[in-house]
């Protein structure tokens, strides 16, 4: 893999993450909306089990979905290991390609 696939690989991973989220946050906030309704927008009206609930909701979706997210975090994690692996063996494919052109620079000056 090349570093520019590497690159193109990475970029569509957090493309499709976006779309995830943005289609998560979406239903998240759908449901919020039709409970509202359903009590006339007040949160006066909405029974304190529903508002729990909600909040509930809300916080599981930020630990899932926010910045500070398991599905950020895990993707961010993916990805530098992705990208330390790609270098780590860029760098012994170099050390082998410049040991071999010292070797055979040594053999020519002989």
């Amino acid at each position: 893999m090349t570093f520019e696939e590497l690159k193109a690989k990475q970029h569509k991973e957090w493309k499709d993450f976006i779309e995830s989220y943005k289609k998560s946050l979406d239903a998240i906030n759908d449901e919020k909306l039709e409970l509202k309704r359903v009590y006339g927008f007040s949160p006066d009206n909405m029974p304190e089990n529903i508002q729990k609930l909600l909040e509930q909701r809300h916080e599981q979706w930020q630990k899932e979905w926010g910045i500070d997210g398991w599905r950020n975090k895990q993707l961010k994690e993916k990805q530098e290991k992705e990208t330390k692996q790609f270098f780590n063996r860029e760098d012994i494919v170099n050390s082998i390609l410049n040991g071999r052109r010292r070797d055979r620079n040594k053999a020519n000056e002989r």
